[in-house]
Order: C-alpha cells, then sequence, then structure tokens
C-alpha cells in the first residue's frame, strides 16, 4: 500500500484530478455531485476505519504460556478445572482470560469448552 493515494497506480484517484493517464475512467456522475475540491478534501480526511496497516498485532501465547495464565487467574491446578465452575464464574472467567490475549480456539482446546461457548462471552 502507499501512504499517497496519488502514488497508487490502480487507483482512480488521478482520472478524477484530472492528471489520470486512462481514458476509461467516467469521472463526470461523482464531479457532478461533489465536485473535485469535495472530492479531494473527502480523500484527505483520516476515518476511524482500521486498516490492516495500522491493526496492532496482538501478541500470540504459547499454549504454556496461556495454561500458565489459567492456572494463575483461577487459583486452580487444570485448566479443565473451568469446566466445573457455576455458569456465571465461568463466563466471568472467560471474560478475563480473552482480554488476556488467550485466543478463543486456544481456550477451547486447553479448557475442553466449546467455541461457540466462549465466543458468546
Amino acid at each position: 500500500m502507499v501512504r499517497d493515494i496519488q502514488d497508487y497506480s490502480h487507483s482512480s484517484y488521478r482520472d478524477y484530478l484530472g492528471s489520470g493517464s486512462a481514458h476509461f475512467t467516467d469521472t463526470s456522475f461523482v464531479l457532478s455531485i461533489i465536485g473535485q475540491e469535495e472530492f479531494i478534501l473527502f480523500h484527505a480526511q483520516m476515518g476511524s476505519e482500521r486498516c490492516l496497516d495500522t491493526i496492532e498485532r496482538r501478541v500470540l501465547l504459547t499454549d504454556e504460556q496461556a495454561r500458565a495464565v489459567i492456572l494463575e487467574l483461577l487459583e486452580c491446578k487444570s485448566a479443565v478445572d473451568l469446566q466445573k465452575l457455576d455458569r456465571g464464574a465461568r463466563n466471568e472467567a472467560l471474560k478475563k482470560l480473552r482480554a488476556q490475549g488467550i485466543s478463543i480456539r486456544q481456550l477451547s482446546r486447553l479448557t475442553g469448552i466449546s467455541k461457540s461457548v466462549i465466543e458468546k462471552q
């Protein structure tokens, strides 16, 4: 990807500015609605959308690390002890474990609780 949309060669942006080399982009409809100046301003705004290049990478825990987090948080001897808790306590524990960065799939694998139950928390 590029930092400046004008540098992206596969975009029609330059055609809307009148500086593109492609002659097959029909810019008349869009420009008749908002005009070239508004088109430029619209594309200059930073949105609240999160793009792939700005998503913070989550640190993945190994199973051993995840198991240690589970044992410490629940103060238990085994990760499968989570199954023995009543539903409310189990669900709260699952939320806390997810907040610690343990993935749904990993929680399911380590605790024996189904992914669908964990996903609901």
